[in-house]
């Protein structure tokens, strides 16, 4: 829809649309602004993802 393609790899960057992102300086992920899609079809388990994010902000709390 909007021709965004957004993809990284571990070591190797993040990019859009094959330009390099820069990329935050931020360690802690309670200093993070962090966001997330989530799968439109709520009939294939739409909490899966839900739970992950949980798991992630989890993490980052004090």
């Amino acid at each position: 829809m909007t021709k965004e393609l957004f993809f990284a790899q571990k070591q190797q960057g993040a990019f859009l649309n094959g330009q390099s992102l820069n990329i935050s300086s931020v360690s802690q992920i309670n200093q993070a602004l962090l966001a997330m899609g989530f799968p439109y079809d709520v009939h294939k388990d739409p909490l899966h993802c839900i739970e992950h994010f949980s798991k992630i902000l989890r993490t980052g709390t004090p």
